[in-house]
């Protein structure tokens, strides 16, 4: 709560409908008297004057505009007609300020009161904290870990040999849970709203509260699971390349001074033998029209160990891993352990690292680790591709953000 909310709450009592109505002139005079006699100025600083500014400037901005962004008459929300997902708005928040660091609450959870739909926190440089509400636009994912909390809540109070649905028995049946011993109100949607997750060549860490998209609490434990759909991927949302920039004249260039501001991406670069002078170069190429276009390469040199850790700590521990399969069947496995996570990860190979620079055809730079998992196909030997993806998402060359996803 900010300090204009607390203010509004503290003199409610002495209005009549317990709270300033700016049409009446009797409560516009007390309300402009009270705020100068406790020195409010309400022109600048609050966290709605902050949130009208970013609003303007996100369905006003050519990004916004593009995926159909509007203002709407609640002047913390923007309108969604389009239903973009949380992670393409993620991508435009962080295109117009600067990428920020985002907080996502989802309905009900901490400030935001909404039933249905995300808000997203933030700070605006040297004026404070911005909150916003994305009034629709629940991607795939998102709608199926809804879905499958529907059918867990209903099923709570339930014998397991009396449920139906094959995806609520198995994860019961699964977990080891007894499902007449529950009540609705014991399943509850966590939404793995944190975003400050950072990747780490320390290796995996306990994730499971943080990371959970479904809770299930029973007298004696607590199951965190999470939660893809068929078609999820993504594993990491990272922050914008500091180090590939425009000079003067508008040519991209690395600047070597840059490197560093960022130590996990510089720590990315380095172990991966990621050359940044050839994503300048291929990033003019794609602006001149030049050149020849790249292809796959191996990267020779790289320290698979190293790498492995890092993988593992985007899976992290602590929770259940839980995914859609084709054909309404789950694949749930405990990630208990770090070593449970490198399981998930598998073996790499000398060969397992390529990656494609951005030319004359591609404004994107992509690294592929292949590496052999038997966990994710229950006991069978598969590949498993991790994708490292530097690029613009707005239409602009820079700045590049990076990503990691999975095919699994």
């Amino acid at each position: 709560m900010d300090i204009l909310e607390q203010f509004i709450r503290d003199i409610a009592y002495k209005f009549p409908k317990g709270y300033p109505d700016m049409k009446d002139k009797q409560d516009y005079l007390l309300f402009e008297r009270e705020l100068f006699k406790h020195n409010i100025d309400l022109r600048e600083g609050t966290r709605s004057s902050n949130s009208r500014k970013a609003i303007d400037a996100i369905v006003n901005s050519k990004e916004g505009k593009a995926v159909g962004l509007t203002k709407m008459a609640n002047d913390s929300r923007i309108g969604n007609i389009n239903k973009i997902d949380k992670d393409k708005f993620i991508e435009i928040l962080n295109s117009l300020f600067n990428s920020p660091k985002i907080k996502i609450y989802s309905p009900k959870e901490g400030p935001n009161l909404s039933s249905k739909y995300n808000m997203f926190e933030f700070d605006l440089e040297d004026e404070g904290q911005v909150q916003i509400t994305l009034a629709g636009g629940a991607n795939e994912g998102e709608k199926y870990e809804k879905n499958l909390l529907g059918k867990l809540q209903s099923a709570a109070g339930e014998s397991l040999d009396s449920i139906e649905d094959y995806e609520t028995k198995q994860i019961f049946s699964t977990l080891g849970i007894d499902p007449s011993q529950l009540t609705s109100k014991d399943i509850y949607f966590a939404g793995a709203s944190d975003t400050s997750r950072q990747l780490s060549f320390d290796g995996p860490q306990d994730l499971g509260e943080k990371i959970s998209d479904i809770v299930i609490t029973t007298p004696n434990k607590t199951y965190y699971l999470s939660i893809k759909n068929v078609g999820g991927s993504a594993i990491y949302n990272g922050g914008n390349l500091p180090f590939i920039v425009f000079d003067k004249e508008g040519k991209v260039i690395f600047d070597k001074s840059k490197f560093n501001d960022n130590p996990l991406f510089a720590d990315i670069f380095d172990t991966l033998n990621i050359d940044s002078q050839r994503i300048a170069d291929g990033l003019n190429n794609y602006v001149n029209k030049t050149g020849v276009p790249n292809n796959w390469e191996s990267i020779d040199g790289v320290d698979l160990s190293k790498v492995k850790k890092l993988l593992a700590s985007s899976f992290g521990y602590g929770y259940w891993y839980v995914r859609e399969k084709p054909g309404g069947k789950l694949f749930i496995y405990h990630v208990a352990t770090a070593e449970d996570a490198y399981k998930m990860v598998g073996e790499l190979r000398p060969d397992s690292v390529k990656v494609k620079y951005p030319g004359p055809t591609t404004k994107v730079l992509e690294v592929r680790i292949e590496t052999d998992s038997e966990v994710l196909e229950g006991g069978k030997t598969t590949p498993l591709v991790y994708q490292i993806v530097a690029r613009n998402a707005s239409g602009k060359l820079l700045p590049l953000r990076m990503n990691i996803r999975t095919n699994k």
